[in-house]
């Protein structure tokens, strides 16, 4: 690459550490691919990259398998290419997806980015310091599992998962999941951080942060939930630990306090189809003031003291 393409790469490493997920989508040969990668002039190194995808299908379909693959939504992509034709068929296809288009000439890639606003940064937490390498981990856990039946899979992952009671530290991350976690929510009106920070001090409110880890890595802080007197107030998993039964042992947890029984008011917002597909489990489809029995503590999730 040019010396634009140098920073621009560079650029995107910074937004990296920042908690940006990288992904390629290409049209080309994929040992060519990985060659150009290899090269010393490259910045961005295909470890650097939580999906990709390498063949002539159309890029529409490889970022919606790549959305897809990483639990997210297509609201929260950001497609950038260079070809008009390409950057259209996304606009067209994947009307969620925002798009830029990089410009004809490299060196005013600056001006593109900024203009667009969509790669603007917020001051990361801690945990956005981690999130890219926490999806190479996740990388190692599909294909890890890609040979196995789901239930082989989840024993295999050897799951760890600790209830924490928030402390003035953590004030923060709880927050954070529960302003930013759109796809595993019941999605009703979210506690701002100071409405937060009262019902922790209140003692009145079952406030429990979930930390989890298995033998491919450390999860960190991925969920929360709130119980109010034999209420599910609030409900929160983060997308990328989706589906291996840590939902299971949120809720379980959550109604050891209120005899095994919660009330639950699941709304249908946009994006939380996966939490409304769990509670509706449960019998708890979108509604209000429906009474659901907890699951039992799974079997494969091993419980750790906090």
């Amino acid at each position: 690459p040019g010396e634009a393409y140098r920073e621009f790469q560079a650029y995107l490493i910074e937004l990296r550490r920042a908690g940006l997920l990288i992904a390629l989508a290409s049209k080309n040969n994929e040992a060519d691919v990985w060659e150009a990668f290899s090269r010393r002039e490259m910045a961005v190194r295909r470890e650097d990259l939580a999906a990709w995808r390498v063949n002539w299908k159309p890029k529409t379909k490889n970022i919606d398998e790549m959305i897809s693959e990483l639990n997210l939504g297509l609201s929260s992509a950001v497609f950038i290419d260079d070809s008009a034709i390409e950057c259209d068929a996304v606009t067209t296809g994947l009307e969620e997806v925002a798009v830029v288009r990089f410009p004809t000439d490299p060196a005013q890639w600056r001006e593109a980015v900024a203009e667009s606003g969509l790669l603007d940064r917020l001051s990361p937490t801690d945990a956005d310091m981690t999130r890219a390498d926490s999806y190479a981990v996740e990388t190692s856990r599909r294909l890890v599992g890609a040979t196995m039946s789901e239930e082989q899979y989840l024993a295999s992952l050897e799951l760890r998962m600790a209830l924490l009671a928030p402390q003035g530290g953590d004030l923060g991350r709880l927050a954070q999941l529960v302003a930013k976690t759109n796809q595993f929510t019941l999605d009703q009106p979210r506690h701002s951080e100071a409405e937060l920070a009262a019902i922790v001090a209140d003692g009145k409110h079952a406030v429990r942060l979930v930390r989890a880890a298995d033998r491919f890595g450390d999860y960190g802080v991925i969920g929360a939930f709130i119980v109010h007197e034999g209420r599910l107030d609030t409900f929160v998993l983060s997308c990328r630990a989706m589906g291996r039964g840590i939902e299971d042992a949120m809720l379980a947890a959550a109604g050891e306090g209120a005899g095994g029984t919660l009330t639950v008011t699941v709304h249908a917002g946009a994006r939380n189809v996966p939490a409304r597909s769990f509670f509706e489990r449960f019998g708890a489809g979108a509604g209000s003031d429906q009474r659901i029995t907890t699951p039992a503590w799974p079997s494969f999730v091993r419980r750790e003291e906090g």
